[in-house]
């Protein structure tokens, strides 16, 4: 089952949102990353993952509005800054208790 089927029969509401991904380290989270991938296709997703993340997170901010909301999943470990960017943002992240 894919995870907007899982989530929407949950009842969040996402289709507007856009879902941010904050990788966490050894956590899972590449797992979680790679379902997440499999439901976004390429232009609706953006890894901001090294090497270069912070030049791809100011390309990102400096992008307009509406390209910005072209993007319905971003990723990566440094994400959670770019809340004031995006449209409806949805945050999850992965944590491991060991």
């Amino acid at each position: 089952m894919k995870v907007r089927n899982i989530i929407k029969k949950a009842d969040i509401r996402f289709q507007n949102n856009t879902v941010v991904f904050v990788h966490l380290g050894k956590t899972g989270g590449t797992t979680l990353l790679n379902i997440l991938n499999r439901n976004y296709s390429k232009t609706e997703r953006l890894d901001i993952r090294p090497p270069h993340q912070k030049q791809k997170i100011e390309k990102f901010k400096n992008l307009s509005i509406e390209a910005r909301a072209k993007y319905k999943l971003l990723t990566g470990h440094g994400v959670f800054e770019l809340h004031d960017y995006i449209p409806n943002p949805y945050y999850i992240t992965l944590l491991s208790l060991l």
